[in-house]
């Protein structure tokens, strides 16, 4: 029940403009799973299938309710749903920026990005 919770908020990224599907599995810790479940597939191929049956299923549904309440949301309140999403993408960023050696040309390269 947990993967697929995760999976259809992975899905529900896939449909969102600006954020990223596999930065959610990867949040989630689902990614290297994934990953590996797909890579060695015959190894293990029934718990593999069982893990990519419910994976998908859970991506399926969430792009089938979603874009509608992605579309409503746009179409009644475009500003709020907008600055949802941008929360949304400042807020993936976290995990990766722990990961980021801060010096003088990586600030000045974020704030550039930042401002493009």
């Amino acid at each position: 029940m947990l993967l697929f919770l995760k999976s259809f908020i992975v899905g529900i990224g896939k449909i969102i403009p600006g954020v990223s599907g596999a930065l959610l599995a990867i949040n989630f810790g689902i990614y290297e799973k994934l990953l590996d479940s797909i890579t060695n597939f015959f190894d293990d191929w029934k718990n593999n299938i069982k893990f990519l049956l419910i994976f998908c299923f859970g991506i399926i549904l969430s792009i089938i309710i979603g874009s509608k309440i992605i579309l409503y949301l746009l179409t009644n309140y475009k500003f709020i749903t907008m600055f949802f999403f941008i929360g949304l993408v400042i807020g993936g960023t976290y995990n990766f920026s722990k990961n980021i050696r801060y010096n003088f040309i990586n600030v000045i390269l974020i704030i550039i990005i930042v401002c493009i």
